[in-house]
């Protein structure tokens, strides 16, 4: 049996992409009823990781130049790192801090 390919609406296409982007788990141009627009997802996957990987790039350049060390972007990324793993301590201290209030 022959499968049939529904066209979504823009709106449709809009949703899943932004669906996918807040999780990208899976291979957006393989979701099921999505099989007219494989092309589009492809290209939609493709520029989106592209972008990331851009922003991360220039993020970690940033903070290398911050840091007085321009263009190193080893270092400007092991400061970034540095920075997530404080900032999830602090939260972690925040809680704790919070259950010891309560109690």
């Amino acid at each position: 049996m022959e499968k049939v390919l529904v066209t979504r609406t823009e709106q449709e296409l809009n949703d899943l992409k932004q669906s996918w982007k807040n999780d990208p788990c899976w291979d957006i141009e393989d979701t099921e009823g999505f099989e007219a627009h494989y092309s589009e997802l492809v290209s939609f996957r493709i520029a989106a990781i592209q972008a990331w990987q851009d922003e991360w790039k220039q993020k970690c350049l940033s903070k290398a130049s911050e840091a007085g060390i321009p263009g190193n972007f080893k270092f400007g990324q092991y400061l970034v790192r540095q920075e997530q793993n404080l900032d999830r301590l602090w939260l972690k201290v925040a809680k704790l801090h919070e259950h010891d209030e309560i109690d």
